[in-house]
C-alpha cells in the first residue's frame, strides 16, 4: 500500500513497481487508495521469495516511509471507516500497528477510503487531528512503536499520534477530544479486538491444531466489553468499526448484536461503503 503525499520519491517507486510486472492494483478499491497486490494469487512471503527485486524494492519503500506491506483484508476496517482529514480517531487494540498507520495517513491527509462520510473531522469543536493508539500489553505497545519507527513515518503523522497502554474495556476518556466544546468523543473508533484467529488458518496451518470452540466462548465477553467501551468513546454521529480475524459468529455477529441490544437504539448498523468490494 503506497502512502504519503505525492512526491518524486513516491512517483519513482510507483514507476518501478509497474515496471516489475509482478504486482498490480487491486480491483476492488478506488485507484486513489494506491493499494497494490502480487499477481498470481501469491501471498507477500511467496511473492518476495520468488522475486528478489520486488523484495528489495519493498524494503526500500518501507524504510523511506513510502509504502506499507499489509494484507489486503487487514486494510478493510480502516477503509470502511472513511476517516476524514483532521479527524479524532481511536485504535483500541492497535498492535502490531498496520491499521494505526492507515489511520495516521487518513487523519494527516484525508486518505481514509473515499471521502468523509459520517461527519467531518471537526466533530463538534475543532479537533485538528489525533490518533490514539492503545494496546493492553506493554510488549505489544513496544512492537507497535518499533513498527512505526521501522516504517519511517513522517513528522506530520507522528505529531498527531498518542500511544497508550491500557485495557481496552476500561480505557479512560482522554482530555482531548473530551474537553468542553470539542465534541465529547472520537469521530472514528477502530476495535480490532483480540480473537481466536481461526480466520487465519488459510495462511497459518499452526492455528488449526490449537483451535477449539471453547476459545471463542471464553473471549466473547472480553470482545463485547471492548466493543461497548468503544461505543461509549464515540461522539454523537461518530463511526465504529468492529473487526476480528475470526469467522466464528460467537466472536462477530453475536458481539455486534449484543452491542446493539445494550445500546438501546443509540447506535445503528451502517451499510458497507458502496465504493469498496463492488
Amino acid at each position: 500500500r503506497l502512502h504519503g503525499a505525492a512526491s518524486s520519491g513516491r512517483d519513482a517507486l510507483l514507476s518501478r513497481l509497474q515496471q516489475l510486472g509482478s504486482v498490480a492494483p487491486v480491483g476492488w478499491a478506488p485507484a486513489e487508495m494506491r493499494i497494490w497486490q502480487a499477481v498470481g494469487g501469491l501471498d507477500k512471503r511467496a511473492a518476495t521469495a520468488a522475486d528478489p527485486e520486488l523484495s528489495a524494492l519493498l524494503q526500500e519503500g518501507v524504510a523511506a516511509g513510502l509504502l506499507n506491506r499489509q494484507e489486503a483484508v487487514s486494510m478493510l476496517p480502516v477503509l470502511a471507516l472513511r476517516v476524514p482529514r483532521g479527524g479524532c480517531c481511536l485504535d483500541v487494540c492497535a498492535a502490531p500497528g498496520s491499521k494505526t498507520m492507515q489511520l495516521l495517513e487518513a487523519v494527516a491527509r484525508g486518505a481514509g477510503g473515499g471521502g468523509g462520510g459520517g461527519g467531518g473531522g471537526s466533530g463538534g469543536g475543532g479537533c485538528a487531528g489525533l490518533v490514539v493508539a492503545n494496546d493492553a500489553h506493554p510488549k505489544r505497545v513496544a512492537a507497535l512503536e518499533a513498527a512505526l519507527a521501522r516504517h519511517g513515518r513522517c513528522a506530520e503523522e507522528r505529531a498527531v499520534l498518542l500511544v497508550t497502554c491500557h485495557r481496552g474495556e476500561a480505557l479512560p476518556s482522554p482530555a482531548r477530544p473530551f474537553l468542553a466544546g470539542q465534541g465529547e468523543g472520537f469521530d472514528r473508533v477502530l476495535a480490532d479486538v483480540p480473537c481466536s484467529g481461526d480466520g487465519t488458518i488459510r495462511k497459518d496451518p499452526s492455528v488449526l491444531p490449537r483451535w477449539s470452540p471453547s476459545v471463542s466462548n471464553q473471549i466473547h465477553a472480553t470482545q463485547l466489553e471492548i466493543g461497548w467501551r468503544a461505543v461509549q468513546l464515540l461522539r454523537v454521529g461518530g463511526v465504529l468499526a468492529y473487526s476480528t480475524c475470526s469467522l466464528n459468529p460467537v466472536e462477530d455477529e453475536a458481539v455486534v448484536a449484543a452491542l446493539l441490544r445494550r445500546a438501546g437504539g443509540a447506535v445503528e448498523l451502517e451499510e458497507w461503503p458502496a465504493e469498496l468490494l463492488h
